[in-house]
């Protein structure tokens, strides 16, 4: 009888978070993961409400939970020693679903930032010198690179850095280019208080060592702000019917969503700001597409499409299969539209069957490479090329491949495949090359 009522008792316990809500709204399920590496993480959850913390369980050792929320729930809290505290906003309700109540059950992946992930330092990489500025490679001075890029998308930042020196006691601010990047050289040893400030992100300040010598190295900086997740909903189809969402910006490459649970689909790689959503099938028809505006925390979105009795059923069609890739084995470079870095579905097969690849294979780094045809202004080029390494780096990162493990850069026009004589050609050197190397 003694151990019943201790078991009793430990039930009782464990259910208080759950009994003690009030009105449950939706149930949240969903995945932890690592932003830098994408690794699942076991982390302890949180719902704030008006009066306080509820604890509300953690992830698996597979990242996954599921969690009621309450009505006046106003945030979900993920916590992991190692980790800065991730903050998800649930308050934002201009696109969530009509229908509510304990059976909603929405889909999130959430990313927890290490504590050492906003700034970085290495040596340059030898594909890298080619980006310092041409009349300071002989310099004997230190000299460093500096990246500022978003740290849940990895794009590039303009934010205004400013270096305050301890024995010089002056100041030096200075603005990155199209794709986040400065140079700086160093005349002597010194301890530099760095500060950057860019509109709707958290301040940054830190510390920068200076040793004084002749050494080139990179320093990045990834900046935090607010998380935004968007989780679209498709309903309708056939049964079993599979769907592609994805948010294109105004400018900038798209996000497609990760497909999860009860036909929903998120992501974090995505800013408080306007985008348009295309739904496509299997037969990459575009079956919806509207515009959104995200804001800050949770944002929900559901889109019901035309009745399956009022719908053709498409006819089925082989699947497009990518030989295994093998480290001997050329691997194909990945083709853009022209003035684009927008990643074509062709390209995203390649990637995917790369990514496995990768996966199964941690021995080998690879190179992405960016090249332009060349027509309009190099300068433009150039950005151009450096945006389709970035943007094909982000995607094998989005699939689980390692940033540590990539590299990406740029070449412009300067290093077409073939001439640039007819627009065949051209066609051709509008890539991005992906060279495997091993480590």
């Amino acid at each position: 009888m003694t151990k019943i009522r201790l078991l009793f008792a430990c039930y009782l316990i464990l259910l208080t978070p759950v009994l003690g809500l009030a009105d449950t709204c939706r149930q949240l399920t969903g995945t932890v993961l690592d932003v830098a590496t994408r690794q699942p993480v076991v982390a302890k959850l949180f719902l704030l409400t008006a009066t306080g913390r509820i604890a509300a369980g953690q992830s698996s050792a597979t990242g996954m939970f599921s969690v009621p929320v309450p009505c006046e729930a106003t945030s979900l809290i993920v916590e992991r020693t190692g980790y800065k505290e991730q903050s998800l906003s649930l308050t934002n309700a201009s696109l969530t679903a009509q229908a509510s109540g304990a059976n909603t059950v929405v889909f999130v992946t959430v990313p927890l930032v290490p504590n050492n992930r906003p700034t970085g330092v290495r040596p340059l990489l030898a594909e890298e010198f080619s980006q310092l500025v041409p009349t300071t490679m002989t310099d004997k001075r230190q000299r460093t690179l500096f990246f500022l890029t978003d740290v849940y998308t990895n794009l590039p930042l303009q934010a205004r850095t400013c270096f305050y020196y301890t024995k010089a006691d002056w100041t030096n601010c200075l603005d990155p280019d199209v794709i986040g990047r400065f140079e700086m050289a160093y005349a002597e040893k010194d301890e530099l208080t760095v500060k950057i400030n860019a509109p709707n992100y958290y301040p940054y300040e830190g510390k920068l060592t200076i040793d004084g010598d002749n050494r080139r190295t990179r320093q990045d900086y990834r900046l935090l702000r607010d998380l935004v997740i968007a989780s679209v909903q498709v309903k309708g189809g056939f049964r079993g019917e599979q769907f592609r969402c994805e948010l294109r910006p105004a400018e900038g490459p798209g996000i497609v969503l990760t497909p999860g649970t009860n036909d929903w689909s998120s992501t974090f790689e995505v800013m408080p700001q306007s985008y348009r959503l295309f739904i496509t099938d299997s037969q990459r028809q575009i079956r919806h597409q509207q515009v959104v505006t995200l804001t800050n925390g949770l944002n929900t979105v559901v889109v019901n499409l035309a009745p399956a009795a009022q719908t053709a059923r498409p006819a089925p069609t082989a699947e497009v299969v990518i030989p295994e890739l093998k480290p001997t084995e050329y691997i194909p470079p990945i083709y853009f539209l022209q003035s684009s870095y927008q990643l074509i579905p062709e390209s995203e097969a390649v990637l995917r069957q790369l990514a496995k690849f990768m996966q199964k294979n941690p021995q080998f780094r690879l190179r992405a490479i960016g090249h332009t045809d060349n027509v309009g202004d190099e300068r433009l080029n150039q950005a151009l090329s450096e945006y389709r390494g970035i943007v094909t780096v982000n995607y094998l990162r989005r699939l689980g491949v390692p940033e540590g493990r990539m590299t990406s850069t740029g070449k412009g026009s300067r290093e077409p495949l073939v001439p640039n004589d007819t627009e065949e050609n051209r066609i051709k050197n509008r890539r991005v090359a992906l060279n495997l190397e091993k480590q």
